[in-house]
């Protein structure tokens, strides 16, 4: 099993020290959130009339999102809901689109307030929001943080100097996290530091079929 991946992540976001490149890129990080800030509290949110139920995440990049999106649909299947992905329109991130199309319907937009109403005009009863946790303009029902317990939130810092795409504070807007690895102490007391009620849940990839694979060339971009 051969796997070859281009991945673009600045090797200084996930050291522990901070760097001269984070030191160098700090006002600018500075900057961006000052300016989502203004953005933010000039949205207006909206509200949706079927429940929304967001898996996003905090640490830019994959956290597993994707998959546990897939498993919230399924759920919801089982409990006899009508249930619909709901994405932001991104014309290059087309993979995850397909992922979610061989498990049910995706409804997507540059707007998602617009993906969510095309959605319950075809009579779906709830949405799972595959990513959207920064976008305020969405009321959502039950939100739900990601995190890779590896990589847990790199530096610290946000972007560009970290990985972050909002301080860890934001955890207060959340209502449960998921870390995709085992059990730590030390992520459980951060996330806890941030807000007390939360719950943290601990989960692990399990491939299915990988013998199908056994002895072949995967290429991966």
């Amino acid at each position: 099993l051969i796997i070859k991946m281009k991945f673009f992540k600045p090797k200084f976001w996930d050291k522990k020290q901070i760097s001269f490149f984070s030191i160098i890129l700090f006002p600018i990080s500075l900057l961006i959130q000052f300016l989502n800030f203004l953005k933010n509290i000039t949205i207006k949110t909206k509200n949706c009339s079927i429940p929304v139920i967001c898996i996003g995440n905090i640490y830019l990049g994959g956290t597993g999102k994707t998959p546990l999106c897939i498993e919230v649909y399924n759920i919801l299947k089982e409990l006899g809901k009508n249930s619909v992905f709901i994405r932001k329109k991104h014309n290059t991130y087309e993979d995850e689109k397909k992922l979610l199309e061989q498990v049910g319907s995706v409804y997507e937009d540059s707007n998602r307030i617009n993906a969510l109403k095309n959605a319950t005009q075809n009579k779906f009863e709830i949405a799972s929001m595959d990513d959207g946790f920064q976008d305020l303009s969405v009321k959502k029902d039950f939100s739900i943080v990601c995190f890779d317990g590896k990589q847990w939130i790199g530096n610290g810092l946000t972007i560009p100097s970290g990985p972050l795409r909002e301080k860890l504070d934001a955890l207060d807007r959340a209502d449960c996290v998921v870390v995709n690895g085992e059990k730590n102490t030390t992520i459980q007391n951060k996330i806890l530091e941030k807000k007390k009620s939360i719950k943290t849940f601990y989960t692990k990839y399990k491939a299915e079929n990988i013998t199908n694979f056994r002895n072949k060339k995967i290429i991966c971009f």
